[in-house]
C-alpha cells in the first residue's frame, strides 16, 4: 500500500511541477512588474525580445536575399516572362483592341501582330539583366529585403505571434503532462526503493 501511495504522491508532484511549468511559459502575458523587478511569461517574452531576430537569422542563414536575386536572373525566369507578356500582348490584339479601337484594330494585321510581339520579345530579352539588377540595387538589397519579410509576417505583431505559437504548443500538454507524472512516480519509487541503502 506504501508503494501505491508513493507513486500516487510522486505523480502529483509531477503533475504540479509541469503545470506550473506551463503557467510560467504562458502567463503573465504582458510583462508584470512588482518595484525594480518584473515578470513575463517565457513564450511572450522570448517572442518580444528574441523571436523577430531568430526568424531574421534564418532568413541571413538561408541567403534567401542571393536565392530571390538567382531566381529572378535565370534565364528560365526571363523566358517564362516572355512568354507570358507574349501571350497578353497577342490576347489584347487579338480580343481587347478589336472591341475597343475597331478601327486601329483594322489597320493592324497579322504581320504588325508578329512584328510587335517580336520587338517587345527583343526588348525583354535585352533589358532584363540590367532591369533587373537594377531593381535588384534600389529596391533588393537586404536590409530591404528583410523589412519587406517583417512587414509580410508581420513581426512585429508579437501578441498575434505568440498566440499561434501557444496554439501549436498547446497540443503537446497532455504528452508533457503526462511525462511529468510518469516519471514523478518513478522517481518517488526509486527514491523509496533507494533510502534503505543510503
Amino acid at each position: 500500500m506504501t508503494w501505491i501511495l508513493t507513486a500516487l504522491a510522486g505523480a502529483f508532484m509531477g503533475g504540479f511541477f509541469s503545470l506550473l511549468l506551463i503557467l510560467l511559459i504562458r502567463f503573465p502575458r504582458k510583462s508584470l512588474r512588482v518595484g525594480p523587478f518584473s515578470w513575463m511569461g517565457l513564450l511572450p517574452y522570448w517572442v518580444q525580445n528574441q523571436f523577430k531576430k531568430q526568424v531574421l537569422q534564418v532568413v541571413r542563414t538561408a541567403k534567401l536575399t542571393e536565392q530571390v536575386h538567382h531566381y529572378l536572373l535565370a534565364d528560365s525566369t526571363r523566358d517564362l516572362t516572355d512568354r507570358w507578356v507574349q501571350s497578353q500582348i497577342a490576347r489584347y490584339l487579338t480580343t481587347t483592341l478589336p472591341e475597343k479601337w475597331p478601327m486601329l484594330s483594322l489597320m493592324i494585321g497579322e504581320k504588325t501582330q508578329d512584328k510587335v510581339c517580336a520587338a517587345v520579345s527583343e526588348h525583354i530579352q535585352s533589358a532584363w539583366t540590367p532591369s533587373l539588377l537594377e531593381l535588384q540595387k534600389n529596391h533588393l538589397t537586404p536590409q530591404k529585403f528583410e523589412e519587406l519579410l517583417i512587414r509580410i509576417m508581420q513581426l512585429e505583431q508579437t501578441e498575434c505571434w505568440t498566440e499561434k505559437i501557444w496554439t501549436s504548443l498547446k497540443q503537446a500538454i497532455p504528452i508533457v503532462m503526462l511525462f511529468f507524472v510518469l516519471a514523478g512516480s518513478t522517481i518517488a519509487l526509486l527514491v523509496k526503493l533507494l533510502i534503505p541503502y543510503l
